[in-house]
């Protein structure tokens, strides 16, 4: 059950954005890249051409966590084609958080706890050799080095708490008071959430 101060009267910071995502996982942060790209791609077209207008936007991501990845805790295959279309260099980065390449696949059907007998073939949709094996905190932290190094920027230790609306249109993220008792009433170190306003969330 989410707790909600009923004072509307606080004082609470506001922060200003064109797009607002909220959790650094690897879908936001691609996003924030991707549309960083389109936006760079824009302004390249209207240096060339005078009658497009440049177009200048405010990207913030909120984390919950104390830092980026601090939720990743699994390990994957990772299918790269998404990632070729984001940055098609990825392989050529030297830091590019790889843990190593899918050498051998196989499928087994298990006979009992410890023994399987080899299936003879994959299903196509299995074949995974030679796509990189990665970490997903580290795949995270990674992104998020982009993000930042492109002007996204990314609010550690924020975690969003309830939708703004304005004229029943969402127009930013309301984030988590501190210092909540379990019941939902100020302690001495209260200090209440940020309003992240944005056009688009």
């Amino acid at each position: 059950e989410r707790l909600i101060m009923s004072d509307t009267n606080l004082d609470r910071e506001i922060v200003d954005s064109d797009v607002c995502f909220v959790g650094a996982g690897p879908a936001c942060l691609a996003g924030a890249i991707h549309l960083n790209n389109l936006i760079e791609k824009h302004n390249e077209n209207a240096d060339l051409d005078p009658s497009i207008e440049p177009l200048e936007a405010k990207i913030v991501i909120l984390e919950k966590g104390s830092d980026v990845g601090a939720h990743g805790i699994s390990g994957a295959v990772l299918d790269p084609m998404a990632l070729t279309e984001l940055i098609p260099d990825w392989k050529e980065r030297p830091d590019f958080p790889l843990e190593q390449w899918v050498e051998r696949e196989s499928m087994l059907i298990l006979s009992s706890e410890q023994s399987g007998i080899e299936w003879p073939f994959l299903p196509p949709e299995l074949h995974d050799k030679g796509k990189p094996i990665i970490s997903i905190a580290r795949f995270q932290r990674w992104l998020a080095d982009i993000a930042s190094s492109r002007g996204v920027e990314i609010l550690s230790g924020t975690a969003g708490w309830d939708l703004l609306d304005e004229n029943d249109i969402v127009s930013g993220v309301r984030t988590r008071d501190r210092g909540l008792d379990s019941h939902g009433q100020p302690k001495s170190e209260y200090e209440p959430g940020a309003d992240v306003q944005a056009k688009i969330t």
